[in-house]
């Protein structure tokens, strides 16, 4: 009987080694598969992130188009933009202080 239940015990650790090595190697070949769910999971939150604001996304758009054709009238529609940014805030600084 003892010897019976030395056996199973024995074959119980080569399974427990077994199951720990096929663990192991599942985890290295779903690495690959993890790293293209991440970026799956980015691109979709991407995507609702756009289809709650269509219209910066239009925008962003509209500019990244712009820096590829023609990136000399891209920098200076940015400085347009900078200034109209910085005018923008002055005046809206100024009127906030006459309110006060």
């Amino acid at each position: 009987m003892t010897a019976r239940l030395g056996e199973l015990a024995a074959r119980r650790q080569a399974l427990i080694a077994e199951a720990a090595r096929q663990r192991a190697a599942a985890g290295v070949a779903t690495a690959g598969i993890r790293h293209g769910l991440r970026i799956a999971e980015r691109a979709l939150r991407l995507v609702r992130t756009v289809g709650r604001k269509p219209l910066a996304a239009g925008v962003v758009a509209a500019c990244v188009a712009l820096v590829i054709r023609r990136p000399g009238r891209a920098l200076r529609w940015l400085d347009y933009g900078l200034t109209a940014y910085s005018l923008f805030r002055r005046i809206t600084s100024v009127m906030r202080q006459r309110t006060d």
